[in-house]
């Protein structure tokens, strides 16, 4: 919805459509697998894929991974659309119980070697939240809802950034 929002106020002449085809708890394997059937049918001019995260949370073999990103992107590609890859969301409370490293450099590496461009998600949340911008750990429940719908609605607009930087 954010990010919708964000490319047509930008490009309001232009037709713009974006879906969600996101299940969670999947494994990058598993995304790629449903590529024939959830995306290539809707023929996207660019696919953004979010991989890696159940991957590390899981402990999967990061070259595995690796391997299903470069296929994944190989098969994008075969199919007339762009890419752009997205890493793992960062939560303090979380990086010390899970080791996002490992598939963070992959994800980077792979992205780097089929030159699809990667937003660093990961980095960007590291970002705000050291420099105090969001705090997703001190927050009473009320005011969950509206810090989410914010952080979201500032994260699509630094996608739809990306997006434009990538398309010039």
């Amino acid at each position: 919805y954010f990010l919708e929002a964000a490319l047509r106020q930008r490009h309001p002449n232009d037709a713009i459509t974006v879906i969600n085809k996101g299940i969670a708890g999947q494994t990058t394997e598993q995304m790629a697998a449903r590529f024939p059937k959830d995306v290539y049918p809707a023929k996207p001019s660019l696919v953004i894929w979010e991989t890696g995260t159940v991957d590390a949370v899981r402990s999967e073999d990061v070259d595995g991974m690796a391997e299903a990103v470069a296929d994944g992107l190989a098969d994008i590609q075969n199919h007339g659309a762009e890419t752009m890859l997205i890493d793992m969301q960062y939560n303090p409370s979380t990086v010390s119980v899970i080791n996002f490293e490992p598939y963070l450099d992959a994800l980077h590496q792979t992205a780097d070697q089929q030159n699809v461009y990667m937003f660093k998600r990961y980095d960007l949340m590291k970002y705000w939240i050291d420099a105090g911008e969001f705090d997703f750990i001190n927050v009473p429940r009320d005011k969950r809802l509206p810090l989410a719908r914010e952080f979201y609605a500032c994260l699509g607009e630094r996608l739809a950034d990306a997006i434009d930087y990538a398309a010039r």
